[in-house]
């Protein structure tokens, strides 16, 4: 692990970009600190670099399930390269509310190509403190490109921080 820390808040796109330039590897996963994983979850990961192999539209896997953050449509269930086990994942409905569908900064595994493929998501949103609109134009503007989420269609990981904002606590 690498802790990297901006020493004041320069919001979460600027965070996300700076922390992307320093992986090395094929992958990644980001998440923030409110959020809980439930035990035994670890196979996620292994399911979600099986899509995102085979499916080059996929941007991520996410592992919300349908807990009601998003409508899940078009069941598919790919086999795994070499092996029998099917890994079943369902698709986040295109243009939900218009613009979801295309990324979110849930928890869940993407390709570090497809980020250096668009260069940074500062070269597409400002950077500031106000992620909300920052993800709805990145998401809007990936489906657009032809990206989808997918979701392993199970719960393996709930969102605990609701509402709350550390800059509503200051």
């Amino acid at each position: 692990f690498k802790w990297i820390s901006n020493g004041e808040r320069r919001g979460q796109i600027f965070s996300i970009d700076r922390a992307y330039r320093e992986v090395q590897t094929e992958f990644i996963m980001h998440c923030e600190d409110d959020w809980l994983f439930e035990r035994g979850a670890g196979e996620f990961v292994r399911e979600s670099k099986a899509i995102l192999n085979e499916h080059p539209e996929i941007i991520q896997v996410s592992l919300r399930g349908d807990t009601g953050w998003h409508p899940l449509i078009e069941e598919k269930v790919p086999y795994w390269l070499g092996q029998t086990k099917p890994v079943p994942y369902m698709i986040a409905t295109p243009y939900w509310r218009g613009v979801w569908g295309g990324i979110a900064f849930n928890p869940g595994l993407r390709r570090v190509a497809d980020y250096k493929r668009l260069g940074t998501y500062g070269a597409h949103v400002s950077f500031g403190q106000t992620g909300l609109q920052h993800e709805e134009a990145l998401s809007k503007m990936l489906l657009d490109a032809g990206y989808r989420i997918a979701d392993l269609n199970r719960s393996i990981c709930v969102h605990i921080g609701g509402g709350r904002s550390r800059a509503v606590e200051k």
